[in-house]
């Protein structure tokens, strides 16, 4: 390795917040990068991104890891919110990730970052480097100018940046690179053309330098090639790789379809054996590969060299290429889904990549790797859609939990019209998939009547265990948003399977929707059980960011507003209400925000209330069929509209009714001071369940309530107990 000081001490001596290191392949970039972690010591986070990482959990994921190795610290919480889609990276990775590292003193490296091209990472990066610490620095390598916004931090001179013409190497720096690649002595004139033809381009000096090895007539040699850097690599890397034996140039051009270079890996992908201890042999005699481990055991060609292999093996081989992909993607399957994927793809046979997205999908999408997962399904055509509707519902599924919402509807169309031309469902899916879809899609639009049609169709023709869960939480969910008896039993069911699967995102609903139902009989202690239970599956699996959860939330905001913990109970609602968001729930939105109004009305904030009354309505106009919403929202919005006190109030201020109340309300409003619940006080009344619920609704309404302490309060000022 030839020692780059000055440029070292450019990058480690009192560098700003962000050091670029923008230059084409061969610049040498890595190159300095290796000596500059040499210089710094422990105190640096290395990240070499690869093509596979251009996804946003997978990315941070791998930088995680290396910012906790010089932390010395664990950041799953914090990995675990860059799992949830639609989460706002900087706000919920990034700045969390800077409190944790605190004072900690680290240099973060990121060297081929041009492989990024996902704008949620950019976005992410770029606020980072706008709020990293005194103790903290960037360096980014990069081919290409990253996307982010610099003048202000190049007038303050927070950015420094490094380009191709700094890289360049010098007279010196060329003689000494030459001479130590070929082993031999080399003139100043053979070294002048060589720096001229090249402009200083490391790669070029370098594969001169090998080229050099076997040259009989150094000058002749040097004065055989010219031009621009692609053809100065192409020529030296023909020159170098024609010096090797036949078995060593087949192995060079086959092993470069893979990122990285093992002996496992290679002996299988190549078909060899004790690739292994040829590998560090290969690399000290030829320096075509480089070592990424200190161990000798794990080894990556230079970009431009393996891009010169590539185009070499198609030319020679045409079609090889796709079959070592394959036996790349067989020796990744037990190991690693997201690079067995990622060569499936590269095979180029849409019947590989189907069965990467059915065999590999579905988990990925359950880590939160949904960018890599829409990689492998743009790489089939639209016709394998049309003739497979299992393959569109998946996607359906991913757009869904992607919050692209809008963009579901062709989809499940293409799954219908491949059902009615009688093309085949893969293994136990079926048309209850399709229909348990379109409930979500419903549920989450507010049209909770077709929602509930939609799930009690799904239930009909389900064949598949995980559908039926799914399709028994949306029962449950429209049920309690119109008021149906039945939908305590569709939610147990739901959250019994789930939780012997188990399936955490349908469990955490269910027992939610059923604190919430619990809670309306009135049944307190169930209802903290079942939130409690929700709150402990949500911090098993770490989804605390993800806006499935959003349910559990405001049944966690309605059991504090009850007990009077109103600040606890507006950051509830308001958790609800952003998690909301992120799935795009209607139903779940309003709650949430007539649950805010609620809480910030009882701590006095009147205008706050009239403002976030206004965003319910304005969304329960937007609900096609919104159930008991409503209803729900007349109450608080009278109550904030004519400024109604605080329950604590209510005692001493009598006030009429907005509406008299009925026989039959008067007779549930007797019993409501007890401890009878909405079944009992139906079983003592000779009513349903579903008429108490309704009843009681209604004196809610009249008196301007949304609990049934404060109706007992209420009632008692005004003389009705």
């Amino acid at each position: 390795m030839m020692r780059r000081r000055t440029l070292v001490e450019r990058v480690v001596s009192n560098p700003p917040a962000l050091t670029l290191l923008v230059a084409p392949s061969g610049c040498g970039k890595s190159e300095l990068l290796a000596q500059v972690v040499e210089s710094l010591g422990d105190r640096v986070a290395w990240l070499s991104v690869d093509p596979y990482d251009d996804d946003p959990v997978r990315f941070w994921t791998y930088l995680l890891a290396a910012l906790e190795s010089v932390a010395g610290a664990s950041f799953d919480d914090v990995r675990r919110r860059a799992r949830a889609p639609g989460v706002p990276l900087a706000t919920s990775v990034v700045e969390p990730l800077l409190v944790r590292l605190g004072s900690t003193p680290v240099t973060m490296i990121v060297d081929d970052y041009h492989l990024v091209t996902n704008g949620l990472v950019h976005e992410s990066m770029q606020h980072l480097v706008r709020h990293v610490p005194e103790t903290m620095r960037v360096v980014l390598a990069s081919r290409t100018q990253p996307p982010f916004a610099l003048g202000r931090s190049r007038v303050r001179d927070e950015v420094a940046e490094l380009r191709a013409r700094d890289l360049a190497l010098s007279g010196d720096q060329a003689k000494q690179l030459l001479e130590s690649t070929s082993g031999r002595a080399i003139s100043e004139s053979a070294v002048a053309v060589v720096q001229e033809r090249t402009e200083g381009w490391a790669a070029g000096v370098y594969l001169a330098g090998l080229s050099l090895r076997q040259a009989d007539d150094v000058d002749a040699f040097v004065a055989s090639f010219a031009g621009d850097d692609r053809n100065v690599a192409e020529y030296l890397a023909t020159e170098v790789v024609d010096e090797l034996d036949d078995e060593t140039q087949t192995f060079l051009r086959e092993a470069s379809v893979l990122e990285e270079l093992s002996g496992p890996v290679c002996d299988h992908v190549l078909e060899r054996s004790a690739t292994g201890a040829w590998l560090p042999e290969l690399a000290l005699t030829n320096m075509l590969l480089i070592p990424t481990d200190r161990r000798n055991e794990s080894f990556r060609f230079h970009h431009i060299f393996r891009d010169w292999l590539r185009l070499d093996l198609d030319l020679r081989a045409p079609g090889r290429a796709s079959t070592l992909h394959r036996r790349a993607m067989e020796f990744y399957s037990s190991r690693d889904p997201r690079l067995a994927g990622h060569h499936a793809v590269l095979t180029g046979d849409p019947e590989l990549a189907e069965h990467a997205l059915v065999e590999w999908g579905t988990e990925l999408v359950d880590h939160g790797e949904l960018a890599t997962v829409f990689r492998w399904s743009e790489a089939l055509p639209q016709s394998r859609y049309a003739r497979d509707p299992s393959l569109a519902v998946m996607v359906g599924w991913m757009l869904i939990g992607a919050g692209r919402v809008d963009e579901v509807e062709p989809w499940l169309q293409l799954a219908e019209n491949a059902h009615a031309a009688g093309e085949s469902w893969r293994g136990e899916m079926g048309l209850g998939d399709v229909l348990n879809l379109r409930a979500y899609q419903a549920v989450l639009a507010g049209d909770i009547e077709t929602a509930a049609e939609r799930a009690h169709d799904a239930i009909s023709y389900a064949r598949w265990a995980r559908t039926r869960v799914s399709a028994n939480l949306h029962l449950g969910a429209t049920g309690y948003w119109l008021g149906d008896d039945r939908s305590s039993a569709w939610l147990a069911e739901s959250a019994s399977a789930a939780k012997a699967h188990p399936e955490p995102y349908a469990y955490i609903q269910a027992a939610a929707y059923l604190a919430l139902i619990a809670f309306d009989d009135d049944r307190y202690d169930d209802a903290t059980a079942l939130v409690g239970d929700a709150h402990a599956a949500i911090d098993e699996f770490g989804l605390h960011e993800f806006g499935q959860t959003a349910v559990a939330h405001l049944a966690a905001g309605r059991l504090a507003l009850a007990g009077g913990r109103i600040d606890a109970a507006d950051e509830s609602f308001d958790r609800a209400c952003t998690l909301a968001g992120r799935i795009h729930s209607r139903p779940l939105t309003i709650a949430a925000l007539l649950g805010r109004t609620e809480s910030v009305h009882l701590s006095g904030d009147r205008a706050a209330a009239r403002e976030l009354i206004a965003q319910a309505v304005a969304e329960l106009e937007r609900a096609p069929s919104p159930g008991l919403l409503p209803e729900f929202a007349a109450v608080v919005e009278r109550r904030i509209r004519r400024g109604a006190p605080a329950p604590a109030q209510r005692a001493s201020n009598r006030r009429e009714l907005v509406e008299d109340l009925t026989d039959r309300e008067l007779a549930v409003l007797r019993l409501l001071p007890g401890r009878l619940t909405q079944r009992e006080i139906g079983g003592a009344l000779h009513l349903s369940m579903n008429t108490v619920k309704t009843h009681t609704r209604n004196i809610f309404r009249k008196l301007s309530v949304s609990s049934r302490d404060e109706a007992v309060e209420v009632a008692r000022s005004i003389g009705l107990l």
